[in-house]
This record gives structure tokens, sequence and C-alpha cells, in this order.
């Protein structure tokens, strides 16, 4: 097919790219291709605040991962994690007045929590090499017990710029062959 008949379309935002070939042809061929996340981070629930871990999953999630975790010392992250101890200090305040007003408030205080950081290493993008993407575990009381997170302040940055670097490699293959349309 001459060149003035194909095109790539890059869509930044959908990390999709289509490749239109003879497009005013009876039989147009039209190949797409995505950059998919890898299902490893939803699972992992990386920067996921609406579903936390309990302790024991997070000893669990430790245990079971150790192939993924990059640490100075593995031995010390897990043995943090299944000797983990914190303090919680609950205040409740529960005050009614004469002329029927009430207020009722509570406190709580959460310490002797020492740090967690690792980092996991795993691709991004499925098919793609492994990244390594620091963590740190984050916490809070839900319900009178404590709720673990695990959040990146790196990952939506390193999914962008290798989003970027992904398509700009592609857009330079077909940019001095055929027309090359960004969105």
């Amino acid at each position: 097919y001459p060149a003035d008949q194909c095109w790539v379309l890059i869509e930044t935002v959908s990390r999709q790219i289509t490749l239109t070939i003879g497009e005013q042809q009876e039989e147009a061929i039209i190949i797409e291709g995505r950059l998919l996340l890898n299902p490893k981070i939803r699972e992992f629930r990386i920067n996921n605040f609406n579903q936390g871990y309990s302790i024991d999953e997070l000893r669990n999630f430790v245990r079971n991962n150790r192939h993924l975790i990059i640490h100075s010392s593995y031995e010390s992250l897990l043995q943090q994690v299944i000797s983990f101890k914190a303090t919680v200090t609950k205040a409740i305040e529960d005050e009614r007045n004469r002329l029927g007003t009430q207020k009722k408030s509570s406190d709580i205080q959460i310490t002797n929590i020492p740090p967690i950081q690792f980092s996991i290493e795993l691709p991004i993008f499925i098919g793609m090499p492994k990244y390594r993407i620091p963590v740190e575990v984050q916490y809070e009381e839900v319900n009178s017990s404590i709720q673990f997170y695990l959040f990146s302040s790196d990952l939506e940055s390193i999914i962008e710029t290798e989003t970027d670097r992904l398509l700009a490699e592609e857009e330079a293959f077909f940019t001095d062959k055929i027309a090359v349309i960004k969105s």
C-alpha cells in the first residue's frame, strides 16, 4: 500500500496505538495495540485507600511476595511486620448539659509504629521489563483497628513516564514512513 493510504493514531490517555493500512480499500487493515497496566498493581492495592490491609493480610503479603520485594534486608522487613506493635490511645468525650445539647467526640492517636518502606519490582505494563516501585506502608484507625495501605508517591509519574517513552518509541518508528496523528 502507498504511504498516503496508511496512518498511525497514537492516543496517549488510553495508551493505545492504531495502524490503519489502505483505508479507502475494500479490505482495509486495522491493527491496534494497547499498553495494559500490570494487574498486580491493582491486586496489590498500591495507592488504593478504599481497601487496606489488616496486619495479618500485610504479613501474608510480605511473605507471599518475597520474590517481588526489594529491601536491604528482607528478613528485617519480615521481622518488622511479624512483630508489629502499636499503641492506640482513644479518648471519648460524651457530654450533655441541662439544656439538652449533647457533645460527642473522640480522639484517636496511633503511636510507636516504625516506618515500613521497601520497593516492589514488577513490570508496569504487561510484557515489559520489571521496574522498581518504591512503596511505604501507611496506616489509619478504622473501627477500632488499624488498616494499612501501600503508598507510592512515584507510581503515577512512573506510569506516565513509561507511557510517554514507549509511545514515543513507536512514533519514532513510523514518523518518516507514514502520517502520525497524536491525540
